[in-house]
């Protein structure tokens, strides 16, 4: 059962989170047709109890998460704003979201297949220093990366690549895809392993060079094959890799016309607070949106 104090820090999360998580704020869209909600409940409840929530919202039980005590319900078209309303108002929901639409962040780096060297990563090392100085970086220890693992929240890794083929953890791999319409049976964009590469790439070996190449990617996939995903399967993804590795990344992003920001930091802010040891890495700016 939660009390005051609860729901308060809880509340108070999302301040802590707003701008590491900025690029993920939105909201579901006005002219939605249809609407699922992200439910996350206090602990202990019973059936009876979680029955009588829903009735209150007048929802519906879709489908039970992974996450702990979370679920996805469903509201009739037009009545998903006084449901969120209602079920953020009792005290025992930790938080109610939309579970919006969520999809890998666009990146100007050429294709993978173009194999580019890494004369052309600027964003490393950049005569305007515009960069993050990886050199100095470097200069730290001859292994970069050696010994740790990075989570990457994204789409399939493409891991027999020359450059990852001995830099992936495929026993803890682990797909979170929702059901989809996308009939691609390969990604239209390499972006899980673009992400990968730019972690984890070998180097000297006449491709491109990763931040921290003796680093290791424990691959979790949430998005499919068109770069599609929801922010349920993200979610899981989230809290997946945060139990596997010390480091999570993801760079996807929601639709730049949602009518709201932030909408949806409490639920990534949960994620954060189960797991205050573990660096989450998102990325800020894509598709010119400004994040000041």
């Amino acid at each position: 059962m939660a009390d005051d104090t609860r729901v308060t820090q809880s509340r108070r999360g999302i301040t802590c989170a707003v701008v590491l998580l900025w690029a993920l704020s939105c909201v579901l869209a006005s002219d939605a047709s249809a609407a699922e909600l992200i439910v996350r409940r206090d602990a202990g409840l019973s059936a009876g109890q979680r029955a009588d929530l829903r009735v209150d919202a007048g929802v519906s039980h879709e489908r039970t998460l992974a996450l702990e005590d979370a679920e996805v319900v469903t509201v009739p078209d037009g009545r998903a704003d006084s449901a969120l309303a209602t079920l953020n108002a009792d005290p025992h929901v930790v938080y109610a979201v939309p579970n919006v639409q969520v999809h890998v962040a666009s990146t100007t780096v050429p294709p993978l297949t173009s194999d580019p060297y890494a004369m052309f990563q600027w964003s490393l090392e950049n005569p305007n220093d515009a960069d993050i100085d990886l050199s100095g970086a470097w200069s730290v220890g001859e292994r970069p990366g050696d010994g740790v693992d990075v989570a990457v929240v994204d789409q399939v890794i493409h891991t027999g690549h020359k450059d990852l083929v001995d830099h992936v953890d495929t026993e803890d791999a682990k797909s979170f895809v929702p059901e989809t319409t996308c009939t691609e049976t390969e990604p239209l964009v390499d972006h899980g392993t673009h992400i990968a590469g730019t972690i984890a790439a070998a180097r000297n070996n006449s491709g491109i060079v990763g931040i921290a190449p003796y680093a290791r990617i424990v691959p979790v996939q949430a998005f499919d094959n068109c770069g599609s995903g929801t922010l349920d399967s993200v979610l899981e993804a989230f809290r997946y890799g945060a139990g596997k590795a010390p480091i999570v990344t993801g760079s996807f992003a929601t639709d730049p016309l949602d009518r709201e920001a932030n909408a949806v930091n409490d639920a990534f802010a949960d994620i954060l607070g189960e797991f205050p040891d573990t660096l989450f890495v998102v990325a800020a700016g894509n598709e010119g949106s400004d994040n000041r």
